[in-house]
């Protein structure tokens, strides 16, 4: 089942001032996205205009104040036009002037913060960056530093970098964040437990879990100890140490974690805020990774109720609960809805971000995995190649999200026999993952090391097969902590690749090896496969000797 994560940054609320309540959320947001294209922001990025796309997106706060209703939303546009930019600008900034005489270089910077958050809100993270960027920048510039706002920004630019996947800058800054709170307030103050806490939501979504887990569990302690167990802070810790052990296969600890922080949220949120949402899609995503699809039947449409009526029908998050859910109903047989759920998230992405946005290239990716269950592989190589242009047209060349994307093709067109594709798309990914400094990909690298030496073995190339699935199983060994299916399928492969070769003793070995895992995990049915090849070897070879 394909594994979708609501982004954090989008869906908490409280950090921007929670505008599901400020604005209509329904009309406000597609009058926002329209105003970036009809302002041409995101041509001037592109084109790198910096300073241009600076006015910009400046204007764009002084307007988004003002979108109530739609008609207002439109008014404010008309004023624009006719008004041009700076008198526009001097007119409207009076109404973000919390006090007289407010400093007009403050003012700027607190407006492109604001301007970031709505841009985080409505998807346009390059535009979240840029905003970010500048305004970081000219607070390290300015003659009186105030390090806790260089600290807050450095923490919002790294968030938004993270749901960008720029892993080495994003884990670069939070560490700048925590630097920078240590100095200003203490190793012991809210703001460290704050940035801790961020720190490793960021390490959790880079697949980074036992330096995830460190962080979270410091400042849970903290916050259990200043804030008390019953405190939103307190929550959000067990949220992410909840996440944290279902990503790492402890599903019990991970559905108690995740009730107690619901518990607390709703006491705090109520049941119909749009963040009790997100709490509810990561449990009923547990629970159907649990194998308990029921439960999570209940839970995600539970989830997408509230977000429906707290976000209108449109909105770009629906999107992830309709995956989520459309995972759950392929398990429980329902693949027709299960693909028109798909197909729905697909829509509103595109409606809401744009054909080239990355999270519309996740829904083509989780659509083609979709008909490759239901045994459409050609379909699914179709939308994966899809999903792999958006990603490199939006990330570049070198990034995780294009390295799992080359990865899958790999076993694709593998299995569709195109040996030649299959082996060039699996070192493409090999060469990015190994590119990352840091980042702990040695699980992805063991992978891309299994699959290349099925494909060389396809290809008959034995030798440089064994070689590969050699280093798969050493790295797997190295980073498994007990007997794991994973290390079971290396010794397998290895096995059949020395009865291709003859290599008869060392068949059995491997093979005998295999057998002993699979019985510690229970996994009757590859036993009896691997004991039925081991007695046909042996009688082959019986058979040979006389």
């Amino acid at each position: 089942m394909a594994r979708v994560r609501t982004n954090f940054l989008a869906d908490k609320h409280r950090l921007f001032g929670d505008l599901t309540v400020k604005f209509e959320p329904s009309h406000s947001l597609t009058a926002l996205q329209n105003y970036l294209v009809r302002w041409g922001v995101w041509h001037l990025i592109q084109q790198n205009r910096e300073r241009e796309a600076r006015t910009k997106l400046l204007n764009i706060l002084f307007f988004a104040q003002m979108l109530q209703t739609e008609a207002s939303s439109t008014r404010a546009m008309k004023v624009y036009i006719k008004l041009g930019t700076k008198k526009c600008r001097k007119q409207y900034s009076r109404k973000l002037q919390k006090y007289k005489n407010a400093d007009p270089n403050l003012l700027e910077l607190n407006a492109l913060s604001e301007c970031a958050r709505f841009f985080g809100f409505a998807g346009w993270y390059e535009c979240s960056a840029l905003a970010q960027r500048i305004s970081l920048e000219k607070r390290k510039k300015g003659k009186k530093q105030d390090l806790k706002e260089i600290a807050t920004e450095c923490n919002n630019l790294a968030i938004t970098l993270r749901n960008q996947g720029h892993y080495e800058e994003a884990i670069n800054l939070h560490k700048e964040c925590i630097s920078i709170c240590k100095r200003k307030t203490g190793k012991d103050s809210e703001e460290t437990a704050n940035a801790l806490r961020s720190y490793g939501f960021s390490l959790y979504s880079f697949s980074m879990h036992d330096q995830a887990l460190v962080q979270a569990e410091k400042a849970y302690s903290f916050f259990m100890e200043r804030t008390g167990k019953d405190s939103v802070e307190t929550a959000e810790c067990l949220e992410l140490i909840g996440l944290i052990k279902s990503d790492t296969n402890k599903l019990e600890e991970a559905i108690y974690d995740l009730k107690k922080a619901i518990k607390i949220q709703e006491k705090i949120l109520g049941t119909d805020h749009p963040h009790m949402a997100t709490l509810l899609n990561n449990l009923g995503q547990t629970y159907a990774d649990a194998g308990n699809p029921k439960e999570a039947k209940k839970l995600l449409e539970e989830s997408l109720r509230i977000r429906i009526n707290s976000l209108g029908k449109d909105h770009h998050f629906l999107a992830y609960s309709y995956n989520n859910l459309a995972g759950v109903l392929s398990e429980l047989g329902n693949a027709n809805e299960s693909l028109t759920l798909q197909k729905k998230a697909l829509e509103i992405r595109e409606k809401a971000l744009g054909r080239k946005h990355p999270e519309v290239a996740m829904d083509y990716d989780n659509l083609g995995s979709h008909y490759y269950s239901l045994g459409d592989i050609h379909k699914d190589i179709e939308f994966s190649e899809k999903a792999l242009l958006i990603f490199e047209s939006a990330y570049g060349p070198v990034h995780s999200e294009v390295a799992i994307s080359y990865m899958k093709l790999s076993e694709r067109y593998n299995e569709t026999d195109q040996l030649g594709k299959a082996l060039n798309s699996n070192h493409k990914a090999q060469r990015i993952f190994r590119s990352f400094k840091g980042f702990d990909n040695r699980s992805m690298l063991a992978k891309a090391k299994y699959i290349e030496g099925i494909i060389l073995r396809k290809k008959n190339e034995f030798q440089l097969a064994q070689k590969s699935l050699k280093e798969a199983l050493r790295i797997r060994q190295k980073i498994s902590s007990g007997p794991q299916k994973s290390i079971a399928n290396c010794l397998r492969s290895l096995g059949l690749n020395c009865a291709d070769m003859h290599q008869i003793a060392n068949a059995i070995k491997f093979f005998s090896a295999a057998i002993e895992i699979y019985d510690q995990l229970e996994l009757g049915s590859e036993s009896r496969e691997l004991e039925a090849k081991i007695s046909k070897i042996k009688e082959e070879k019986r058979i040979d000797s006389q």
